[in-house]
């Protein structure tokens, strides 16, 4: 089968460790950086357990992205593999 133009991208699902997501206004803060990112398709953030699940266009974001985005509001942001 060939995939034409309305056929579905490929998403790719990451967890993203947070160090110093220690309230809920810092926890709103890497929501809104990582969501603000162009090819961001969703993304949840768990202060709990101090992850952030972001779904997004690997065409149009790359992991460095999301974690300079995390650093960008004062957090660390690590990949978990």
């Amino acid at each position: 089968m060939i995939a034409g133009p309305t056929a579905a991208k490929a998403m790719r699902a990451v967890v993203i460790a947070i160090s110093g997501m220690n309230n809920a206004a810092v926890a709103r803060s890497v929501r809104s950086a990582l969501a603000l990112i162009r090819g961001v398709q969703d993304v949840e953030v768990r202060p709990q357990s101090a992850e952030a699940h972001v779904r997004f266009d690997p065409e149009l974001v790359d992991d460095w992205q999301l974690c300079r985005a995390v650093q960008a509001v004062g957090c660390r942001g690590e990949l978990r593999t």
